[in-house]
């Protein structure tokens, strides 16, 4: 397998799995290229902190449900995302799903056979629960669809026992991942 170019994240975050969404070309301050995944995760929790305390947003912001979109990108990307609510955040009415929202359509869309078998999988795969697709939109960016195909398959055989198929799919890329990259050290 091909592997894709290292992103920003997947050199500075050991167990990162997704690379930096293709196309955006984030702002980052000067001297930060220096700075890590983990320093500006640090920095993405203290902004939402400083929103939930001092941004005048109608709710708070829930860190443990949009966390996954937040750390799914890059930091500074978060940062641009979550700038957003700046000038908009006492109109919204849940800053969390306009965040969810704003990742999800960041995101490049998955690979058309992805698409459908995911759809297929929700409608015939005879899971336990559907598949989330913003999540899974979210989770994979950037990994080849062959290698998600890959792992498709092996949700066909397990498909009745796994609880939460979307978890098990990110979780299976991570293995995967790591099998096929292990020199990285950043997926995993």
């Amino acid at each position: 397998l091909a592997r894709p170019a290292a992103s920003p994240r997947e050199r500075g975050r050991p167990g990162g799995m997704v690379a930096s969404l293709p196309g955006h070309s984030s702002k980052r301050p000067a001297g930060s290229a220096a700075v890590s995944y983990d320093e500006g995760l640090r920095k993405v929790r203290a902004t939402v902190g400083w929103y939930n305390k001092h941004g005048g947003l109608q709710s708070q912001i829930e860190y443990k449900d949009a966390r996954l979109f937040l750390e799914a990108i890059d930091p500074w990307h978060a940062l641009d995302i979550l700038s957003g609510l700046k000038d908009k955040g006492a109109e919204i009415r849940d800053p969390t799903a306009w965040i969810r929202k704003a990742v999800v359509r960041s995101a490049p869309e998955l690979h058309p056979t992805v698409k459908r078998t995911i759809g297929w999988y929700n409608k015939n795969g005879g899971l336990q629960k559907p598949i989330d697709y913003d999540i899974i939109t979210v989770a994979l960016a950037g990994v080849p669809a062959s290698v998600v195909l890959e792992i498709l398959k092996g949700l066909e055989e397990k498909a009745a026992e796994v609880r939460d198929p979307t978890w098990w799919l990110v979780g299976a890329v991570r293995k995967v991942a790591m099998q096929h990259w292990p020199s990285s050290g950043a997926r995993g």
